[in-house]
């Protein structure tokens, strides 16, 4: 099976068009194609066409493949199950308002938290994402978008999963999503919700990157939240509370 190209950083990439003896400009209109939904190398049309068969005997332009899709509030909600490689599966639901076009994303199959009311922590845990899978779920909605006349414009990390369990891929895929090149996504408008890892918070704050933070908090005390989200009997509602606060005052 071939790789996944958007599992290359930028460097690799180039690096990889230079063996293949392509200017290193490719690059950028290789992720300007795949943001705006192209789903093999032949549309690239700009490519020449060796180097499109080149790139389509080396690589996938995605490694989701959509297994089934479902509407809701008129057609404004659509959400689709994706099969990852492995045989795991996530969701991801786009959300169509009137000023703006909402991603709700994955960032693990499964989740390893065990909240009791939520109904992906029922199932057993999967596995973390990577980064490109995360991103490959934001260019299948911009591609659907599209079709409508739409732009995907904000995304909010609030799909299965702790996103800060997966905190690498998470940044990874967040710096991707707002590359002018890929989606140009403004990190404001991307939204990475937590029930709680406070060293990730205060990391994330670390990071330069003024993503929105979103507390998952379900209950303001201890005694409940503890049963609800289980994470609060190693990281308290006072102290998630003032590392919310903190990363609030580093990013503005």
């Amino acid at each position: 099976m071939t790789q996944p190209i958007l599992s290359l950083s930028a460097t690799e990439l180039e690096q990889w068009l230079a063996d293949h003896d392509a200017p290193a400009y490719r690059r950028r209109q290789i992720w300007g194609w795949l943001g705006r939904g192209a789903t093999t190398f032949d549309a690239m049309r700009e490519l020449p066409k060796s180097l499109r068969v080149a790139l389509d005997a080396d690589f996938r332009a995605t490694s989701l493949r959509s297994i089934a899709a479902s509407e809701a509030d008129g057609g404004r909600t659509t959400k689709t199950l994706f099969e990852l490689d492995g045989g795991h599966s996530v969701e991801a639901v786009v959300m169509r308002y009137a000023d703006r076009s909402t991603l709700c994303i994955s960032s693990q199959a499964g989740c390893p938290i065990g909240c009791p009311f939520c109904a992906t922590g029922k199932f057993p845990f999967g596995r973390n994402l990577k980064a490109h899978e995360i991103v490959e779920q934001a260019v299948d909605a911009e591609r659907v978008l599209a079709a409508e006349g739409r732009r995907l414009s904000h995304v909010v990390f609030m799909g299965m999963g702790e996103p800060m369990a997966n905190y690498r891929a998470v940044i990874d895929s967040v710096r991707m999503l707002a590359d002018p090149e890929m989606l140009g996504i403004s990190p404001r408008r991307i939204v990475v919700s937590t029930s709680g890892l406070i060293p990730r918070i205060t990391q994330l704050g670390d990071e330069k990157l003024p993503v929105t933070l979103a507390i998952s908090l379900h209950a303001a005390r201890d005694e409940l939240r503890d049963v609800l989200v289980p994470i609060n009997r190693k990281y308290p509602v006072n102290d998630l509370v003032e590392a919310a606060q903190a990363y609030g005052s580093r990013t503005g």
